[in-house]
């Protein structure tokens, strides 16, 4: 997914369109107020890999990103913190296709 700034109008005034410019690099400065950011799932919801000669594609039932935070007034960062975003449709943050023993 892609984690983008508030737009100025939304911002300021809370009108459409939310999604503002995309954060490319970290760290980056959050601009909005209330330090508020648009989050974009990926457009594809499979996944494929290849096991042995075949190619296996599984249903992608979540999207995450790791974080961490710093208020510039010398209390350092703070410890990584992880956002992990589950479809609204099978709402399972772990699953298997019970492929590999181990599972």
């Amino acid at each position: 997914g892609t984690l983008y700034q508030l737009s100025y109008v939304f911002d300021k005034h809370g009108y459409d369109p939310k999604t503002g410019t995309p954060i490319t690099t970290v760290p980056t400065l959050v601009t909005g107020q209330n330090s508020r950011l648009v989050y974009h799932r990926p457009d594809f919801d499979y996944t494929s890999y290849i096991l042995g000669d075949n190619e296996i594609s599984k249903r992608r039932d979540s999207d995450e990103f790791e974080y961490t935070v710093n208020d510039n007034r010398g209390g350092g960062e703070s410890l990584p913190g992880k956002i992990t975003f589950v479809s609204n449709e099978t709402r399972r943050l772990v699953s298997s296709e019970f492929l590999f023993e181990d599972e």
